[in-house]
């Protein structure tokens, strides 16, 4: 049986934050690809670095989140 929180399940610190950052990011791929927008306009649009962006959209911790 699993709580609903894999990052829980995985016994992380700071699960509850990590799901928020994880269903953040989902959100921002959707938009994103909704939108057919490039790495290079969403880092436009959203103020962050490119590289940012790319970490978004790979599933990767970005350095400004």
């Amino acid at each position: 049986m699993t709580s609903g929180n894999v990052f829980a399940d995985l016994g992380f610190d700071n699960s509850e934050e990590e799901l928020r950052k994880a269903k953040l990011a989902r959100e921002i791929r959707a938009v994103i690809n909704r939108r057919r927008l490039t790495q290079a306009k969403s880092a436009q649009l959203l103020a962050m670095k490119q590289l940012d962006i790319s970490a978004v959209v790979m599933g990767e911790q970005a350095s400004s989140l």
